[in-house]
């Protein structure tokens, strides 16, 4: 994850983005069909579900000016009392807040994937991977900090953030398959995918982007 100013007047709400989101965890699950060559080469289609989890935590400190009636002056008459003049005064009051919230990215995309992969022997196979996905949504939920300090929903306030699809990603991958049966295998595979597109959109002032380590585990079945 990477947050990058756009340009040289957004240095503090930079500085407060990176220091209120911590990146926790990426969820992906998804459902593919291919087709498998005699000679090891694989190619499939599918549809992929990716969540990205993070935490915000943010200290927000909000004034509010208003006006209340007091005694504006004292006034001391020749007799020797003392008159209250009341009028109305300006007050300000201060709330702290801590705020602790869990923000959400998920995505949906078409990946298209091509793979080599050799048998060893009749139970273990290795494979390396590339995919190509296209997005077709992205859905934001949670809070950031905006130019004011203060705390600003990004579901509500997605069209002005974040974009509503980020383009074409990456994966790269070594698979390791073990064969359960002739049909059936239980597959094992470290990836990295990598989102080269901005997440926010070109009018915001930060430019956030996305590399994924992880790990896939599934079983195929072979028709």
């Amino acid at each position: 994850r990477s947050l990058v100013n756009k340009n040289n007047l957004s240095s503090v709400l930079l500085q407060n983005r990176a220091q209120s989101e911590r990146p926790l965890e990426a969820m992906q699950y998804g459902l593919s069909f291919g087709l498998q060559h005699r000679s090891g080469l694989r190619f499939s289609l599918g549809i992929q579900h990716t969540s990205i989890a993070e935490r915000f935590e943010f200290t927000e400190t909000r004034t509010a000016m208003d006006l209340i009636e007091g005694i504006l002056t004292l006034r001391i008459n020749t007799l020797g009392d003392t008159i209250p003049i009341m009028g109305m005064l300006p007050r300000t009051t201060t709330t702290t807040t801590q705020i602790e919230v869990y923000n959400t990215y998920q995505l949906i995309d078409i990946p298209l994937s091509i793979a080599y992969y050799h048998a060893f022997n009749e139970k273990w196979v290795l494979g390396l991977e590339a995919m190509i996905a296209a997005n077709l949504s992205l859905k934001t939920a949670g809070s950031i900090v905006d130019e004011n300090e203060l705390e600003l929903d990004i579901k509500s306030n997605q069209s002005t953030l974040f974009r509503s699809r980020v383009g074409l990603n990456y994966q790269f991958g070594l698979a390791v398959e073990r064969m359960l049966s002739d049909k059936l295998a239980l597959s094992v595979a470290p990836f990295i995918r990598i989102f080269p597109k901005d997440f926010s959109v070109s009018t915001y002032a930060i430019a956030l982007k996305y590399t994924l380590l992880g790990g896939r585990l599934g079983l195929m079945y072979r028709f």
